[in-house]
């Protein structure tokens, strides 16, 4: 990120903590658009789980008490052409709980 970008992105909720990478703010910003019945989904990078760049958007979820179900797809190379680590991101206003569920050998687990 240019110098200028880093700096709006570090006056955001989601990016107060580590180096934030540019997608992160995109889940506050969807969430701010969205309304109050609506779903958010997102095809994203897993990082934000366990980083220290993701330690704000996590505190973000959990602040906004903001319901969370993450497809994880671990290290599995989902896109052929891409070495990265991929998850599915859906998120909405309600207060339920965390749903994270992994892929391994072609079954979800809860």
């Amino acid at each position: 990120m240019d110098v200028a970008t880093l700096a709006i992105v570090k006056e955001l909720a989601v990016g107060k903590t580590g180096h934030p990478d540019l997608y992160i703010p995109f889940f506050q910003i969807g969430m701010e658009q969205l309304n109050s019945s609506g779903i958010l989904g997102y095809i994203t990078v897993n990082t934000f789980i366990k980083s220290v760049n993701g330690i704000a958007l996590r505190e973000y979820f959990s602040d906004k008490n903001l319901a969370l179900t993450i497809l994880n797809f671990g290290g599995e190379q989902i896109f052929a052409d891409r070495n990265t680590y991929t998850c599915i991101c859906f998120v909405q206003n309600s207060t339920e709980r965390l749903n994270i569920l992994e892929h391994r050998a072609k079954i979800w687990i809860l």
